[in-house]
C-alpha cells in the first residue's frame, strides 16, 4: 500500500513539473501596474479613447492549445463613430495582462456591426492569427494589415489572444468600472467555464455588474470628403459648357 501510494505521488510531481501548471483555467483575474500602449504614428489618431477607470481586474480572452480548445473564448467591446465621413481604422490597442510570464503567439482582432446591443453575426473586417504586435506586459498594440473602413454608427472590437495555457498562463483583458455606451460582452463556444455563456452576451449577464466594460482604443484617421466622380455624361456636358463658353468670349471679342 506504501509503495503504491509513493507511486501515485511520484506521477503527480512529475506531471506538474512537466506541465509547470496545474490549475482550471479562470474567467477573472486580478492585475496590476498601469497599461502601456504606443502611441500613433504616421498622421493616425486615437478616435476612441476608453482606457480610463481601471478596476485592475481582467476576464480572460484567449485562445488555448488544442488540448483546452473547450475554454477557448473572447471579449469584445463597442464604440460609436460620429465623424460624419466614417473612420479608417489602423491599429487597436488591448490594455490587458498576464497571469504569468505569456507572451501570446498572435492575436485575432474583428470589427463587428451591432446588432441590439451585441456585435452582430458576422463581422465587417476579421484580422485572425496576427503576428506582428506590441506586447507590453499583456498589453497589446496591434496594426492591422489592412485598414477598416467604417461609417457613423456603432460598432464591436473584439479580441483573443493565443496563449498556451501550460507553459505561458492566461491573458486577461482590463475591465472598466462603468460601462461607456452598451456593456462589453464575451463568449466561451465550447462551454469550458460552465457559464452558459457560449454566443455573446454582455458582462453583467454572464458575469457581475462589478466590471461591466473592457479598456481599449481604436486608433486611425477621420475619412476625407470624398471627390465627387464624373461620369462620361457629365464630362460631355463640362465640355460642351467650356466650348459654349469659350465660343461666346471669342464672339465678343470679334464684335
Amino acid at each position: 500500500m506504501a509503495r503504491s501510494t509513493l507511486l501515485t505521488a511520484l506521477v503527480l510531481l512529475l506531471a506538474v513539473s512537466t506541465t509547470g501548471w496545474a490549475q482550471t483555467p479562470t474567467t477573472r483575474a486580478a492585475g496590476s501596474g498601469s497599461p502601456v500602449l504606443n502611441a500613433p504614428t504616421g498622421g493616425d489618431i486615437v478616435l476612441w479613447d476608453q482606457t480610463d477607470n481601471n478596476s485592475y481586474y481582467g476576464y480572460n480572452d484567449q485562445d488555448f492549445e488544442a488540448a483546452y480548445d473547450a475554454y477557448d473564448n473572447e471579449g469584445a467591446a463597442d464604440f460609436t463613430v460620429t465623424f460624419p465621413n466614417g473612420w479608417d481604422i489602423t491599429q487597436v490597442n488591448i490594455a490587458g495582462f498576464y497571469s504569468t510570464t505569456g507572451p501570446a503567439s498572435a492575436v485575432s482582432v474583428a470589427i463587428y456591426p451591432d446588432s441590439g446591443g451585441l456585435p452582430g453575426a458576422a463581422p465587417i473586417c476579421d484580422y485572425p492569427s496576427l503576428g506582428t504586435f506590441t506586447d507590453n506586459s499583456g498589453s497589446f498594440s496591434i496594426p492591422l494589415p489592412s485598414s477598416c473602413s467604417v461609417g457613423p454608427g456603432t460598432y464591436w472590437v473584439a479580441h483573443q489572444a493565443s496563449v498556451d495555457v501550460l507553459s505561458a498562463g492566461q491573458h486577461f483583458w482590463f475591465l472598466r468600472t462603468s460601462a461607456v455606451d452598451a456593456d462589453g460582452a464575451w463568449r466561451n463556444p465550447g462551454n469550458g467555464f460552465g457559464s452558459g455563456c457560449t454566443d455573446w452576451v454582455t458582462l453583467t449577464a454572464c458575469f457581475d455588474a462589478l466590471f461591466p466594460d473592457f479598456l481599449f482604443q481604436i486608433v486611425g484617421q477621420e475619412r476625407a470628403e470624398p471627390v465627387p466622380a464624373i461620369n462620361r455624361v457629365g464630362l460631355a456636358l463640362l465640355l460642351a459648357a467650356l466650348m459654349a463658353g469659350s465660343f461666346f468670349i471669342l464672339r465678343r471679342r470679334s464684335v
